[in-house]
């Protein structure tokens, strides 16, 4: 079967299935930002990071 050519359709499909894999995933996916920030490497943007961090999870009710 031939390779099927993703469209804008496709995205808007797969949206919700990756939303709910990126938030089941949500610690392995930030854990090296986090083990950085943690380092105090970036401990300048520390607030920023964190809302960033939140707002990429769309996890508005922590902030």
């Amino acid at each position: 079967m031939p390779n099927k050519k993703s469209t804008m359709l496709t995205y808007i499909t797969e949206t919700p299935q990756q939303l709910a894999t990126n938030t089941d995933n949500r610690k392995a996916l930030t854990q090296s930002l986090v083990d950085i920030y943690l380092k105090k490497s970036l401990q300048q943007y520390g607030l920023l990071l964190v809302v960033l961090v939140l707002t990429v999870l769309n996890v508005p009710n922590h902030l």
